[in-house]
């Protein structure tokens, strides 16, 4: 399970960028798997999970450095993390067994209350696409712009 990738790249500066990269990392992969393994007939399905109440940020889970005061804004917000905001892990369990029974399970399910977020994340990465879209085609060393309308453009 890992968290939309959406999500990781609006993370907060100072938050973990080898972990958040990491998380990057397992979704190629699953993508791949899923691209080379669909001829078998095999499903792949990354579950995309919010935040838990779990002990992950407890002191025991953790070894950390010594607290540096140009994060303490950021501890602040995190810190204010309740566990009545977090999602309870005992729920997830049957969105996992229904992705297994599906017939057609999907390559990627957000679990929680995160699609706004990664709408709205997809939104503003589209509009910069199509901001520089023009430089993405020239990059390619010949005018391919009456090919690829952008957004709500007719050809």
């Amino acid at each position: 399970m890992s968290p939309p990738d959406d999500l990781v790249t609006r993370g907060e500066p100072g938050t973990a960028g080898v972990y958040e990269g990491t998380k990057f990392a397992v979704q190629g992969i699953f993508e791949a798997l899923a691209a080379e393994v669909a001829d078998f007939g095999i499903h792949v399905t990354l579950l995309e999970p919010g935040a838990y109440a779990t002990d992950f940020f407890s002191a025991g889970s953790l070894t950390t450095a010594p607290a540096r005061p140009e994060y303490d804004p950021l501890r602040k917000r995190l810190d204010s993390m309740t566990m009545e905001s977090l999602g309870d892990p005992a729920a997830t369990a049957p969105v996992p067994l229904k992705v297994v029974d599906a017939e057609k399970p999907p390559l990627r399910i957000i679990v929680g209350d995160l699609l706004p977020l990664v709408r709205e994340t997809y939104d503003m990465r589209i509009k910069t696409w199509e901001e520089w879209q023009d430089e993405s085609l020239a990059a390619l060393g010949r005018d391919t712009r009456q090919l690829t309308p952008r957004s709500g453009e007719k050809t």
